[in-house]
C-alpha cells in the first residue's frame, strides 16, 4: 500500500513539473520579439556630390529583468527595398550597457540572414553594414542583445540609404547606380532630334568621396557598341556625340557606385549634301551643320559663297565636339582650272578663324568632312569678310 501511494505521489509531481515547463514555454512564445510599427524606407542616393542624408529612425531594445529570455526583448523592423542594389545601414548608440547585434533577414521569422551583422558595444558605439539586394521586397532588421539583456532600455539610431543597381532610363538629372558587381548594365537614352548629345558619368571614390574614372560604351538601339569613352578628370567626366534621332543605350560595367545623366540639343543641318545642293553663305552670315557619329567618312557637307572681287576671305569656325575629334574644311574654286593653295584646315571644339591667301573673285565651295570615322560634331561657319 505504501509503495502504491509513493507511486501516485511521484506521478502527480511529474505532472506538475510538466505543466510548469509547458507554461514557461508558452510564456516565452507570448513574449516573442516585438515588430516595429515603423518601416525603414532607405533614401535613394543619386547625386554623389551631396552626402546622403539617409532615412533615420530609432529602435529601442527594452530593459530586461533577468528572468526572461533575452530573445524575447528583440525588436524587428521592416525594411522596404523596391529595387535591387546596395543597402547601407548605419547603426549607433549614445551609450550601451550590454552588447547589441543587428542582422538583416529576408523572412519575417528572421531565419534567413542576408549578410553581415552590426555589433555595438562599449568599445564600438557605431557600426555599418552593407547588403547586396538582389530581390526587391520587404526585409527585416532584427536588433537583439548578444549575451545578456541590459537592465536599462537601449535606444539604437539607424540611418539607411541605398543605391539602385537597376538599369535606368537616363534623364538630365544624375541617377546613382551601384550593384556591387561588373555585370554590364544598359541605360536607355532617347535622342528626340538630330543634334548634340552630352553624357556625364563618373564613378565614386569610397576613400575620399571624390569623383573617379570609369569607362562607358555608347550602343545603338540593338545594344551594339558604336563608341566608347574613358571618363576621367581630363575630359571633365563628360563626352559629346553628334547623333541622329533615335534610341540608344549607355553601357556601364562598373563595380563601384557611379552616377550618370545626359543632355540633348537639336541642331539643324543647313549644309547641302552635294555641290549642286550647297547652302549659300552670304557675307556676315552663318551656316550650321552636323556630322553625326553614324555618318560614313565619305559623307561630305557642302556650302558655297561668292567673292565679288579678288582678296582674302576670313571664315570664323565654331565647333562643338570632343577635344580629340576633328573636322576637316577645304575651300574649292568652282572654276576647275583655278587652284587655291593653303586651302585646307582641321578644327576641333572651340572657335578659330581661317583666312585664305589672296584669291580671285568668283564662286567657291566649302567642303566639310570627318577626319576619322569615329569623330562627330556640330559646326557653325561665318563668312566674316
Amino acid at each position: 500500500m505504501k509503495t502504491k501511494k509513493r507511486l501516485i505521489t511521484a506521478v502527480m509531481a511529474f505532472s506538475l513539473c510538466t505543466g510548469l515547463l509547458s507554461g514557461a514555454t508558452a510564456g516565452r512564445e507570448a513574449a516573442a520579439a516585438t515588430t516595429s510599427t515603423t518601416t525603414i524606407v532607405p533614401e535613394q542616393v543619386n547625386d554623389f556630390s551631396v552626402a546622403p542624408q539617409g532615412f533615420t529612425t530609432t529602435v529601442v531594445l527594452p530593459a530586461g529583468t533577468g528572468s526572461e529570455n533575452k530573445d524575447d526583448l528583440s525588436v524587428i523592423t521592416p525594411v522596404q527595398m523596391d529595387y535591387t542594389g546596395m543597402l547601407y545601414l548605419n547603426c549607433a548608440v549614445a551609450g550601451i550597457q550590454e552588447t547589441v547585434k543587428l542582422s538583416l533577414y529576408s523572412d519575417p521569422a528572421c531565419t534567413l540572414a542576408v549578410g553581415s551583422e552590426a555589433i555595438l558595444n562599449s568599445y564600438s558605439l557605431t557600426d555599418r553594414c552593407v547588403y547586396t539586394i538582389n530581390t526587391p521586397q520587404t526585409y527585416y532588421l532584427k536588433a537583439y542583445y548578444s549575451y545578456s539583456a541590459s537592465s536599462v532600455a537601449t535606444p539604437i539610431t539607424i540611418n539607411a540609404y541605398a543605391y539602385s543597381g537597376e538599369e535606368r532610363t537616363l534623364t538630365s538629372d544624375y541617377q546613382g547606380i551601384y550593384s556591387g558587381n561588373t555585370t554590364a548594365k544598359y541605360h536607355k537614352m532617347t535622342v528626340p532630334a538630330d543634334g548634340m548629345v552630352t553624357i556625364y558619368a563618373n564613378a565614386f571614390s569610397s576613400y575620399d568621396g571624390s569623383a573617379s574614372s570609369m569607362t562607358i560604351n555608347l550602343c545603338n538601339s540593338n545594344k551594339v557598341v558604336i563608341a566608347d569613352e574613358y571618363m576621367y578628370s581630363y575630359n571633365g567626366y563628360m563626352v559629346s556625340y553628334a547623333l541622329k534621332k533615335g534610341t540608344y543605350y549607355v553601357q556601364a560595367s562598373e563595380s563601384s557606385p557611379y552616377q550618370i545623366k545626359y543632355t540633348a540639343k537639336k541642331v539643324k543641318d543647313q549644309s547641302g549634301s552635294s555641290k549642286k545642293k550647297a547652302k549659300k553663305l552670304a557675307k556676315k552670315k552663318t551656316v550650321k551643320g552636323l556630322v553625326t557619329l553614324q555618318d560614313k567618312s565619305s559623307k561630305v557637307d557642302w556650302i558655297s559663297f561668292t567673292l565679288k572681287k579678288a582678296g582674302r576671305v576670313t571664315l570664323n569656325l565654331k565647333a562643338e565636339c570632343n577635344s580629340g575629334d576633328y573636322l576637316h574644311i577645304e575651300i574649292i574654286p568652282a572654276n576647275k582650272n583655278y587652284k587655291v593653295y593653303n586651302n585646307t584646315a582641321s578644327f576641333s571644339a572651340g572657335e578659330r578663324a581661317v583666312r585664305t591667301n589672296k584669291i580671285r573673285k568668283g564662286k567657291y565651295y566649302i567642303k566639310i568632312s570627318k577626319t576619322n570615322a569615329a569623330y562627330s560634331g556640330s559646326y557653325a561657319i561665318k563668312y566674316v569678310k
